[in-house]
C-alpha cells in the first residue's frame, strides 16, 4: 500500500501535479528527479541521466603500465609478464551533486560483451606472473557465535552461568603473512604494492542548491590477457542514487531510487592498448563524452 502510494505521488508530479519534471531538473533538485525516473519510462530516465551527466561532468583517465616502467619492478620477468598480460589503471572522478550517492563501476569487455580484463587482486597477479599464492590457514580463536550467545548468557545471569560455561575454541580460515607472499609470490607482491592502492573516495560537500551533496573519485586497476587479439573496451557505470526520504515507513529497497548510465571507451586489442590509451588521454583526464564510443 505504501508503494503503491508513493507510485501514485510520482505519477502525479508526472503528470502536472506539482513541479513538472524539467523544473525539478531546472532547479537541480536532482534527488525528486531521480525517483520521478526511476518510476518512468526510458525517455524520462535519458533526460534525468543526460541532466545529471551534464553536472557531474564526468572525467577519466587510463594508462597502460609501459615495459619501461614495469622493468625497474620485475627485472628480467617484465617481458614474460608483458606477454601474458597488461595491467592498465582506470581513474574516474565527478563532481559534487546535490544526490545521496554516487557510484562507478569499471570494466574492460570484448565487442560481443565478455570479460577482458580482471581485477588486479591476488588471484589475478599471480596468474600473469605465473606465481603460487601461499594457502590460506585455519587458526583458533574464541570469537565464535557460541560463545558470544555464552557471554551474553553470563550477562542475563550476572555471571551464574559461568559456572557451568565452558567456551570452546573455533576455527577460522586467514590469509597466509605477507611475508610467505612475498617469498612464494615476489613479483605478484611488488605488483600488488602498486595495485592495493585502488579503491574509491566519496566527497561529501556543499552542493550547488541543496544543502548536502555527493560526488565520486574511484582508482581501478586491471590485468588484460595480452594473448587476445579482441578488441576490448573500457565499460564504465556511473549510478546516480537518491533516497525518499519522505517515505520512511518504505523497506530500505523500496525507498532507494537510481539512475544509470553506461559508457564505452574503445581500445582496440590489448596489445595496442598502451599506444591508443596514450594518444586519447597523455597525462590528463578527459571527459567521459570526448572518449566514449557514440
Amino acid at each position: 500500500m505504501m508503494r503503491s502510494a508513493a507510485l501514485a505521488g510520482v505519477l502525479l508530479l508526472l503528470a502536472g501535479c506539482g513541479p513538472s519534471l524539467g523544473g525539478l531538473i531546472e532547479a537541480k533538485h536532482y534527488r525528486e528527479a531521480i525517483c520521478a525516473a526511476n518510476e518512468g519510462g526510458e525517455g524520462t530516465r535519458a533526460e534525468v541521466g543526460g541532466a545529471l551527466d551534464k553536472d557531474a561532468d564526468l572525467q577519466v583517465h587510463v594508462h597502460v603500465v609501459s615495459a619501461e616502467e614495469l622493468r625497474p619492478v620485475l627485472g628480467a620477468a617484465t617481458d614474460k609478464v608483458l606477454a601474458r598480460g597488461r595491467l592498465a589503471r582506470v581513474m574516474v572522478e565527478s563532481n559534487v551533486l546535490p544526490v545521496d550517492a554516487v557510484e562507478f563501476e569499471a570494466s574492460f569487455v570484448t565487442e560481443g560483451g565478455l570479460v577482458a580484463g580482471l581485477d588486479a587482486g591476488w588471484e589475478t597477479l599471480a596468474w600473469v606472473t605465473q606465481e603460487k599464492l601461499p594457502s590460506r590457514r585455519r587458526e583458533q580463536t574464541y570469537a565464535t557465535p557460541g560463545n558470544f550467545l555464552r557471554g551474553g548468557a553470563a550477562v542475563l545471569t550476572l555471571g551464574l552461568s559461568l559456572l557451568f560455561t565452558e567456551f570452546q575454541p573455533g576455527t577460522l580460515e586467514v590469509d597466509a603473512p605477507p611475508s610467505e607472499y612475498a617469498r612464494m609470490a615476489p613479483l605478484a607482491t611488488r605488483l600488488r604494492t602498486t595495485t592495493e592502492r585502488g579503491g574509491c573516495k566519496s566527497p561529501t560537500l556543499p552542493a550547488l542548491s541543496s544543502a548536502t551533496g555527493a560526488g565520486q573519485r574511484c582508482t581501478f586497476y586491471f590485468v588484460l590477457d595480452n594473448v587476445s587479439r579482441a578488441p576490448v573496451a573500457l565499460e564504465l557505470k556511473a549510478r546516480y542514487l537518491a533516497m525518499r526520504h519522505n517515505a520512511v515507513m518504505l523497506r530500505e529497497a523500496d525507498r532507494r531510487c537510481a539512475v544509470e548510465r553506461t559508457f564505452r571507451v574503445p581500445f582496440g586489442p590489448p596489445a595496442t592498448m598502451e599506444e591508443v590509451a596514450r594518444t586519447k588521454f597523455g597525462a590528463r583526464t578527459r571527459a567521459i563524452g570526448e572518449v566514449a564510443a557514440r
